[in-house]
């Protein structure tokens, strides 16, 4: 049987739009200039703590982030208010049927914390391997993950959205299922990455998951 790794935000829930905001309100709460999302886009990879080390220095990176944590908490409900519709009954089925679930994400600890307990999501996983300050490393998580619990790499399926998922998780050997159904757009270049392995809902997620578990 497989072991589901999934990632957080674009494949469970929407907080994206969140964080989003709340870097360019805490950019300009500490240097007073503007920040578009465009200007955001290169900076993603490290984790939140290390995208305010470049966004506002290292000097004042942790007040900074304790900013961004303490309206995170305040408005997280404003954003995200569940998982993304049909998510909930798939990972209850992948809990009905004791299938270990790992969360990995590159977003914070602290963040990714935060949401889980608003969002009632703590009892769907078994472990919770989060990001780095320095940059993108899922492919070293997925690997610190199968040596901590014991797991062969070719017995994981990740479930991601994003092209650096793809290709972190063939670096390694890892199966991966793609999704894009917040984005269907994005559908033509995953696929490109990741042929015949990409869906667009989450029912398709929930059917695809379910026929490998058999």
């Amino acid at each position: 049987m497989k072991t589901i790794v999934i990632d957080f935000d674009g494949t469970l829930c929407h907080s994206f739009p969140l964080v989003e905001y709340l870097f360019i309100k805490v950019y300009k709460d500490f240097t007073g200039k503007e920040m578009t999302k465009e200007n955001l886009i290169p900076l993603y990879g490290p984790n939140e703590f290390g995208i305010f080390e470049t966004l506002v220095g290292k000097e004042n990176a942790r007040l900074a982030f304790y900013q961004y944590l303490k309206i995170y908490n305040d408005v997280h409900d404003e954003f995200v208010k569940d998982f993304i519709p049909g998510i909930r009954e798939f990972l209850e089925i992948l809990k009905e049927k004791n299938v270990d679930v790992y969360l990995l994400t590159g977003r914070t600890l602290e963040s990714t914390c935060i949401s889980l307990t608003k969002l009632d999501g703590w009892k769907y996983f078994k472990d919770l391997y989060y990001g780095d300050p320095k940059g993108a490393v899922k492919d070293e998580l997925i690997t610190n993950l199968s040596k901590d619990h014991n797991i062969d790499l070719k017995d994981i399926l990740y479930i991601g959205d994003s092209l650096q998922d793809i290709q972190q998780c063939k670096k390694i050997g890892v199966d991966i299922i793609s999704v894009a159904y917040d984005r269907p757009e994005s559908f033509d270049r995953l696929n490109s990455f990741n042929p015949g392995n990409v869906v667009t809902t989450t029912e398709e997620l929930k059917n695809r998951v379910l026929d490998l578990l058999k």
